[in-house]
């Protein structure tokens, strides 16, 4: 019962965070059940696999998985790039999962009106970790924890020196941390 109590503790004080064959068996059971939707999905027609693709990426996009409720336009990873390099704007990337409490209760993060307004000069895009797309693996390098805020450059590099003020967790910002991350958007339009 310790070690439950001093993990949870660790998890609600700095976010969730897996380590490679470190996962609890919740995580492990809901890993396998993905891959056996998954195995499902492709023994299927082709078409049918395509069609619950579109599906998936408009659900991540529209953002109806953590329920944060605010006026930002949520993309997906490859809609957020190509917008990125035809407008010029920096992106911000959020990656969640839907099992996080640190992840589920950033709503107030996006909500906040200067955040909004500094927004609508970024592409917003959102990824939820446990889809485990390929190209997420090349950030992992950062941390597996979440939730995990990067910012890019508008041609797609990117921005390390934007950082959350958690040494610990460089891209870890908290409901609470408004202000930091409103610097952060701040600091990726000045990078423009």
């Amino acid at each position: 019962m310790r070690v439950s109590i001093a993990l949870l503790s660790t998890l609600l004080a700095y976010g969730c965070q897996i380590k490679p064959n470190q996962t609890g068996d919740s995580q492990t059971n809901k890993n396998s059940r993905i891959k056996s939707k998954k195995k499902q999905v492709t023994d299927n027609v082709p078409a049918q696999k395509s069609a619950k693709t579109a599906l998936k990426q408009e659900r991540i996009a529209s953002g109806k998985d953590a329920k944060w409720d605010s006026n930002l336009i949520w993309r997906s990873w490859s809609e957020g790039r190509k917008e990125a390099a035809k407008t010029g704007k920096p992106l911000c990337l959020v990656v969640f999962t839907d099992w996080c409490p640190k992840c589920r209760k950033l709503g107030p993060l996006f909500q906040d009106k200067n955040v909004e307004r500094l927004a609508n000069d970024v592409v917003m895009v959102r990824q939820n970790q446990d889809e485990q797309p390929e190209w997420l693996n090349e950030y992992i390098q950062h941390g597996r924890y979440v939730p995990r805020i990067f910012f890019f450059s508008a041609a797609g590099q990117l921005l390390s020196d934007i950082r959350s003020p958690i040494d610990r967790y460089p891209y870890f910002y908290t409901p609470n941390s408004v202000s930091a991350f409103r610097a952060s958007l701040k600091k990726a339009l000045s990078q423009k």
